[in-house]
């Protein structure tokens, strides 16, 4: 997908500014991530245990679950708490040129020079990136 700051200028053209139209940006570039893959996943999936499962008489879904579903699983999980993280990035670029959110108030304090708040705001989402980060990393460790 295009930076953040491509997808804000789009959902700000479509949509306005404000909340509406970055949350658009980060729903449709999330969407597309997600996508594009969880389908690398499944087709990197050995489908022997889904054809084996499906040649014992068990119903598609029932040989997915059980055939696919724990291959796929971690991965899934993996590339969600990614993409979390990739959003959580994201939203300060979005706020920064219009779309509302902490980079919106980043934004209001430039405008006033008023860098000493700017830096204390940037520590803090530096903060909560990397207590994200490790979470994120712990629940792939447990899952993978």
């Amino acid at each position: 997908p295009p930076p953040p700051s491509f997808q804000a200028e789009d959902g700000i053209r479509d949509n306005g500014a404000g909340l509406v139209g970055s949350e658009m940006c980060i729903r449709d570039s999330s969407t597309a991530v997600l996508v594009k893959l969880f389908s690398e996943t499944i087709d990197g999936a050995d489908p022997r245990p889904l054809e084996a499962a499906l040649a014992a008489g068990g119903r598609h879904t029932a040989a997915v679950r059980a055939g696919v579903l724990p291959e796929v699983f971690p991965a899934y999980v993996a590339y969600s708490a990614y993409v979390f993280e990739l959003n959580v990035r994201a939203s300060v670029v979005i706020g920064l040129v219009g779309g509302g959110g902490i980079g919106r108030v980043i934004e209001a304090q430039r405008q006033f020079f008023r860098y000493d708040r700017i830096f204390g705001i940037l520590i803090v989402i530096f903060v909560i990136v990397a207590i994200i980060e490790q979470i994120s990393d712990a629940i792939r460790r447990r899952v993978l």
